[in-house]
């Protein structure tokens, strides 16, 4: 297979606190992957933000399966008062892989309307 780097962009709003697709992308089977996903939120009525960036390493064995390699790292993670306490009811994001593809989630706050943006920056080798 032949290295690849490919850089997805996605937007999506939230109401509330359910989990949501912002990207998703197949990694081809037998594969070795990195991951880098800087994500940002919006609440359009009052402005305030969040903004966080997390890397994971990813392995896919010619099966269809993926894995991830060790932990998702979160190299940044912050967010305005308004919008809650980071990891205490704050809006957030994981990568998950699931049956071959890389997915990139984020989770809103119920009540608050919040406009998303994800880069997603997948590595292949």
């Amino acid at each position: 297979m032949a290295k690849m780097k490919l850089a997805l962009v996605g937007s999506v709003t939230t109401t509330n606190a359910t989990p949501t697709v912002i990207v998703s992308q197949a990694i081809s089977p037998s594969s070795v992957a990195y991951a880098r996903a800087t994500v940002t939120a919006r609440d359009t009525s009052s402005n305030a933000g969040y903004a966080s960036q997390k890397t994971a390493g990813i392995t896919a064995n010619g099966s269809g399966g993926i894995s991830l390699v060790g932990t998702v790292a979160t190299l940044l993670e912050t967010c305005d008062a308004a919008l809650g306490i980071v990891g205490l009811g704050a809006p957030t994001f994981t990568i998950t892989f699931t049956s071959g593809v890389v997915n990139v989630t984020v989770t809103g706050k119920a009540g608050v309307t919040l406009a998303w943006d994800c880069d997603l920056l997948l590595l292949i080798n």
